[in-house]
């Protein structure tokens, strides 16, 4: 999922939950007070899980990228694992991210590089 995309639902949501949290202040509050109280109230909480969202979904990345790099994996050979092209991942490089791949495709990648780097340092090991 793209950037743009995700501003554009984190808008539409905004959009729509200030509506439905003006609807609760609209009774204690006049029309135009609960329509800056709703709306700011929401705009804080969106941006407040959105931005907690994104540091763990970037997080999850530079873990993934830190182990592929450790393994000599690059962006192509991440791209036969799954259904992304090897240009999307690399934008999802740490340094020039552009692009957020599925959560649970990063998560199941990173247990596979991790499984991969174990079964290396055993190797290694012996």
């Amino acid at each position: 999922m793209t950037k743009r995309t995700l501003v554009l639902i984190e808008t539409i949501i905004l959009i729509f939950g200030g509506g439905l949290l003006r609807l609760v202040f609209d009774q204690f509050l006049g029309f135009r007070a609960s329509m800056l109280v709703s709306y700011l109230l929401w705009g804080v909480v969106l941006w407040l899980v959105s931005s907690r969202v994104t540091a763990a979904r970037r997080r999850d990345l530079a873990r993934l990228w830190q182990l592929a790099d450790a393994l000599g994996v690059d962006a192509s050979d991440l791209s036969r694992r799954t259904s992304y092209g090897a240009i999307d991942w690399q934008l999802t490089r740490p340094d020039n991210l552009q692009f957020y791949p599925a959560d649970a495709t990063v998560a199941r990648l990173t247990r596979e590089l991790e499984q991969a780097a174990a079964n290396q340092a055993q190797t290694q090991a012996e």
